[in-house]
């Protein structure tokens, strides 16, 4: 099962401006390391289990694509009660006890991704933040590579660091942005009301997320 004490505190003490807290960093990383180590290999085998092709690690999210694992392997009673309480404290709508072998699955007409963010608890440190392909536990660092393997999924690229697979609900997906690729805009001119509209929603979607022909 997951923890996640050791590495909550290592987070907290590297983002302190607490000079103070800075320099116990240095006595909590080694066991903040080695649980990010621990929690990374349980997601690792539990990703090659159910068949996904990659496995995209931050701090708070973890997103599997390909495959459709049971997240409650890895998440105890504790977790679940933890994750279900945040949840409604934030006004969503999934809980995680009952329902997290499905939770936020999101499709394309090409591939899905199961996808978990956690709000209040760290799964990984930043040695094990990355975007891993699979099959060899790799990790993969050309941010090229990533775009393509999620593109090729269905998805747009969230940014960041790394990148990783925007949510459809909110940033749409590789065909709805080819679809408006496809529009012949020119026809419309540049003073029409659907162009104008067209053109802001182009580049509120690019602002967070990218694509190969994206600038």
């Amino acid at each position: 099962m997951l923890t996640h004490d050791c590495i909550q505190q290592y987070w907290k003490f590297k983002r302190s401006r607490d000079m103070s807290k800075r320099l116990q960093l240095w006595t909590a990383t080694p066991a903040a390391h080695e649980q990010s180590q621990a929690n990374f290999d349980e997601l690792l085998a539990l990703a090659r289990q159910q068949g996904c092709a990659w496995m995209i690690l931050r701090p708070k999210r973890v997103q599997f694509m390909g495959g459709r694992p049971d997240l409650r392997q890895v998440f105890d009673q504790a977790w679940a009660q933890h994750y279900d309480h945040q949840m409604q404290d934030g006004d969503h709508y999934y809980g995680i006890s009952d329902r997290l072998d499905r939770l936020i699955l999101n499709w394309t007409q090409r591939d899905h991704v199961s996808h978990i963010h956690y709000w209040t608890r760290m799964f990984v440190t930043d040695r094990h933040q990355g975007f891993w392909r699979v099959e060899t536990g790799e990790r993969m660092t050309n941010r090229l590579d990533q775009m393509d393997a999620i593109w090729n999924a269905g998805f747009l690229a969230r940014r960041g660091r790394p990148l990783s697979c925007a949510q459809p609900s909110q940033y749409g997906t590789r065909d709805s942005i080819e679809h408006l690729g496809r529009l012949d805009r020119r026809q419309l001119g540049s003073s029409d009301h659907i162009y104008r509209k067209l053109d802001q929603l182009y580049r509120s979607v690019n602002r967070d997320c990218c694509w190969p022909s994206s600038p």
